[in-house]
């Protein structure tokens, strides 16, 4: 099947972002925001959608799953990312703060991944990098880290993640804090026309471990997926189970209808 070139449409789609919040439990959306607050995640979900089932895959590294959902395959070294699917469709694509192989394909790849010192650079600077991209883009992916790092030093110094005056909690609450950043940039430069994607590419045990983990951990292989925007239903949630690796697959259909709609299928609207 060939898809029409974007521009032999008579409407281009709205600007979509997909942001990765590395290591977050799907439980956190409920504990974190009871205790510290987390308006942003829950304004998303009360004006979207909340997948209540989606699942990762084996291994659980996350250089192993972003591929996976980019790919939207399991085998994802031999296929093409969703940037490659997009681009080839005529729409013009970023990737930020990931590595230039996960973000192969994007016409704007901004690995700011580490600093000259080798250290992680922080979310604020990813998230910065992807607002100055996003208007010259219909589809932004922005990979963010902190939660997962503090989640290890939780490990390392032997604390549960959800403990008094855990770091983990913490560097949710500024992960929610950001989405609040990009959304109403958004917002603004969109005017409205967009749709905002948040996923976990896995879990974390009590101790602050994920690769340890075996496929029916549970609170290391379910993961929080919700999204708000133009083409999502709003106060949704759907309880049939996926796998990370519908995502990608999901997004094309948000781009080209024709295309399955996968995990979208019964959570999306098309504006007249």
């Amino acid at each position: 099947m060939s898809f029409p070139h974007a521009s032999d449409r008579h409407r281009r789609p709205p600007k979509t972002v997909l942001v990765l919040i590395d290591g977050v439990r799907y439980d956190a959306l409920w504990k974190v925001n009871q205790w510290v607050g987390l308006p942003n995640f829950w304004r998303m979900i009360r004006d979207g959608v909340l997948w209540q089932n989606v699942y990762t895959l084996s291994p659980y590294l996350t250089n192993h799953i972003t591929q996976k959902i980019l790919t939207g395959h399991q085998n994802h070294v031999q296929n093409y990312t969703i940037f490659h699917r997009l681009e080839f469709l005529g729409f013009k694509t970023a990737s930020v703060g990931t590595n230039p192989w996960d973000g192969r394909g994007a016409r704007f790849n901004i690995d700011n991944l580490y600093d000259p010192n080798k250290n992680y650079r922080s979310d604020d600077v990813r998230i910065a990098a992807a607002c100055r991209i996003l208007p010259k883009v219909d589809f932004c992916y922005v990979y963010t880290v902190e939660t997962d790092e503090y989640a290890h030093v939780c490990r390392d110094a032997k604390r549960h993640i959800y403990s008094w005056q855990s770091p983990y909690i913490w560097a949710i609450k500024r992960s929610d804090e950001r989405i609040g950043r990009l959304r109403s940039w958004l917002e603004k430069i969109s005017h409205g026309n967009y749709n905002l994607i948040a996923i976990a590419d896995h879990g974390m045990t009590d101790n602050g471990r994920h690769s340890i983990a075996t496929w029916n951990t549970e609170i290391v292989t379910h993961v929080p997926v919700f999204a708000c925007g133009v083409n999502f239903k709003r106060n949704w949630k759907v309880d049939q189970r996926y796998y990370v690796t519908d995502l990608a697959h999901s997004i094309v259909n948000l781009y080209e209808p024709r295309a399955p709609a996968h995990m979208f299928d019964h959570a999306i609207v098309r504006p007249n």
